[in-house]
This record gives structure tokens, C-alpha cells and sequence, in this order.
């Protein structure tokens, strides 16, 4: 079904707001500001949207899924649960021609926003608890694929998404910091670190 004309134009006010924090930041981010960058009237911005808040909401969605796509594309065919979480790393800290560093740096003001402002915490934290639980679940298949406990993968889980919001963090502020193309490779190093230590799964 074609979306309605509301929707995309909410999709297109959301992809504007995108645009203009990548560059200047949320603050910044007037209404004013947003409506020039879709091309728009600012009448017609406050048509759609009650507040600059909701349209972060919206915006924040349109990150998730975007991370979701390129995880999707790069999980497709996995088999193992190692491979699975090698490959989600890849899509989440990968370079490549489908890498999305503008999107990278409104997520990470989005985590910034979220210390301030309450509403945008919820919407944080519920896509990173999804992402925690996602890890966690693999995290305990990968350890008995191995003949080891699993109980602690939802502490190894929050450690890799940790890792990863790092990451994202300096790639936004500071990407001179990170070698090229080594933020995955590490990232994987120390998913193997965290198996590794793993005791044996205890038999009866």
C-alpha cells in the first residue's frame, strides 16, 4: 500500500530534521530551520508536527530502522550464532558503500538529548534494550555452541552496545581517533574476549 500523503510528508519533515542536526546540531535545529530544509513553510511543519520533540520521536525511528536495514542486509544467510553477531557488529560499526556516518552522528545527539530530556530517554533506551536483548539472546546460543555457560551474556550483551555507542561517539566527534575500518575488527575481538572467558557449561 502506497503511504499517504501525510506520511511522507512527517517522513520528509523527520529526513530534514536529520539533515540539519547532522550539521548544526538539535539545538539548532529550529522549525525555521527544519521547514528551509524540507522546503517547506514552517505553517505547514506545525500542520504535522505539535512540537520539534515529535518530530525527534519520528526521527528516531526512522534511525532505528535504518540500523535495522543495513544489520538485516549483513545478518541474511547467517548461520551460527558467532556469525550472526559478527556480522550485526558489522552492520552497526562497519565502513562501506551502505555506511551512513550522517546517521551515526544524529544518533549519537540523540543519546545527548536523551541525558536532558526524559521523553527522549524512553525512546533511547527502548531501542538499546532491544538491541541488549537481541545480543544477549545469541550471546547465550554462541556460548552452548561452545559447551559454556551462558549466564553471563546479558552483562556481555550491555558491554558490546557500549562498545558500540562508543564508537559512535567518536565517530561523530573525533574520527581521527579510530583507525579506519577498525571498529568492527575490534569490536569482534572482544566479543571473542567475552566467550572466552566463559566457564564450561556445567553437565549433569
Amino acid at each position: 500500500m502506497r503511504p499517504s500523503n501525510t506520511t511522507e510528508r512527517r517522513q520528509e519533515i523527520a529526513e530534514a530534521l536529520r539533515r540539519v542536526m547532522a550539521t548544526e546540531g538539535y539545538e539548532r535545529a529550529t522549525i525555521q530551520r527544519i521547514a528551509h530544509e524540507a522546503g517547506l513553510a514552517p505553517g505547514l511543519v506545525h500542520y504535522h508536527f505539535d512540537s520539534k520533540a515529535e518530530i525527534l520521536a519520528l526521527l528516531v525511528e526512522t534511525l532505528v530502522g535504518r540500523f535495522e536495514s543495513r544489520i538485516a542486509r549483513r545478518t541474511k544467510g547467517s548461520e551460527s550464532a558467532l556469525d550472526q553477531l559478527d556480522r550485526l557488529l558489522e552492520g552497526l560499526l562497519a565502513r562501506g558503500d551502505d555506511e551512513d556516518l550522517e546517521s551515526v552522528r544524529c544518533w549519537t545527539l540523540v543519546g545527548a538529548q536523551a541525558v536532558k530530556d526524559a521523553d527522549v530517554r524512553v525512546l533511547y533506551e527502548r531501542h538499546l534494550a532491544t538491541l541488549t536483548d537481541r545480543i544477549a539472546a545469541l550471546v547465550v546460543t554462541a556460548c552452548h555452541d561452545e559447551g559454556k555457560s551462558g549466564e553471563g551474556a546479558r552483562a556481555m550483551a550491555g558491554a558490546l552496545v557500549a562498545l558500540t555507542e562508543g564508537y559512535f561517539a567518536l565517530a561523530a566527534a573525533s574520527p581521527r581517533l579510530v583507525a579506519t575500518g577498525s571498529a568492527s575488527a575490534m569490536a569482534k575481538r572482544t566479543l571473542r574476549g567475552l566467550l572466552a572467558g566463559q566457564p564450561r557449561k556445567e553437565t549433569s
